[in-house]
């Protein structure tokens, strides 16, 4: 059986090693955020809007 307090002082140290070298990381270059752009509402959106619109249109004219 492990010794307990052997554990936790690894454990310890490899959590100080990350927070460092996380450290070094940032000071070096800091993180870009990302940034989430929706994309825009194009042409063949406003062509199929139209397509729907004169179908619609047609088939309320030819049901009449």
């Amino acid at each position: 059986m492990t010794d307990p307090k052997k554990d936790i002082d690894r454990l310890q140290r490899e959590i100080d090693d990350a927070r460092s070298d996380a450290d070094r990381a940032f000071k070096g270059e800091p993180p870009k955020p990302v940034v989430y752009r929706q994309p825009s509402l194009g042409l063949d959106v406003v062509l199929t809007g139209a397509g729907m619109l004169l179908v619609l249109g047609l088939s309320v004219s030819l049901a009449s």
